[in-house]
């Protein structure tokens, strides 16, 4: 009676536990960053520091930021004080398929001439409609909040 008793809550153990990670699994599903995406592609540009972002099939603005604030700390080596600036706004990719952001890390003069922060203005939106407009890397960084990083 013992070994059956053994079995049995071997089994239930078993049970939760496929029944959690099923869970786990079911719930992360439909973050925009919990699972990679391959519609989303980050390419470079020509110059110095410039890239571009892709929008895949799902996300927004928000995975926008996130994937140009990785890509310009895992590709360029940018810390988490650098600014990222949108260098070119949403619009038809230049490098794909599909509408992209132009983002730099190495803004010239021009773009520097133009640039706007969070709170400028009283906009403390989140945009990629102005040339300029920037935020830190480690901003960007934390808006990729659903990342399970494999």
């Amino acid at each position: 009676m013992r070994v059956s008793e053994e079995k049995g809550s071997e089994m239930k153990i078993k049970s939760l536990m496929a029944g959690f990670v099923f869970c786990a699994a079911a719930a992360g599903a439909g973050a925009d960053t919990a699972f990679p995406d391959p519609t989303w592609k980050v390419n470079p540009l020509p110059g110095q520091g410039r890239f571009e972002v892709i929008e895949g099939i799902s996300g927004g603005d928000m995975r926008l930021w996130c994937e140009a604030g990785r890509y310009a700390q895992r590709h360029l080596g940018a810390g988490a004080t650098e600014r990222l600036y949108v260098e070119v706004p949403r619009a038809v990719a230049q490098t794909g398929r599909g509408y992209g952001v132009g983002f730099t890390i190495a803004p010239d003069a021009a773009l520097l001439d133009r640039a706007t922060r969070p709170g400028d203005g009283g906009n403390h939106s989140l945009t990629f409609e102005r040339p300029g407009f920037n935020i830190s890397v480690g901003n960007a960084m934390g808006l990729c909040n659903y990342e399970i990083d494999w």
